[in-house]
């Protein structure tokens, strides 16, 4: 008499080959997409952030002066860029009455 031997095994998933570990593959590409997506928030807030509109006054050279030294009393230091986001004056004008002030012993400039 043939006496065969029986072997258990517990049941098995089986899966084609080519879906194995495409579950990681997609997760993978999603972490991607999730961090391009950041990466995208961010460059467009920098970029907005560097478009903001400023509306320029016209304003006496003399009354430049005058917000300029007062501003400076105020905050002890500023480059042109804030002076021109806070008083709303052209940068020219900025330029000009800077220098005038300069001339006048009134405010020092520094270099960066």
């Amino acid at each position: 008499m043939d006496v065969s031997t029986i072997v258990y095994r517990p049941p098995q998933k089986f899966e084609p080959v080519s879906s194995i570990g495409r579950e990681s593959e997609l997760d993978n590409l999603r972490k991607e997409v999730a961090i391009l997506r950041q990466k995208i928030e961010q460059l467009e807030a920098e970029r907005l952030d560097e478009s903001k509109v400023i509306c320029i006054k016209e304003v006496a050279i003399s009354e430049a002066k005058k917000q300029i030294a007062d501003y400076l009393k105020k905050n002890r230091t500023a480059d042109m860029e804030e002076l021109q986001d806070k008083l709303h004056y052209s940068i020219e004008t900025i330029y000009d009455a800077t220098k005038l002030l300069e001339k006048e012993g009134k405010i020092k400039a520094k270099p960066y």
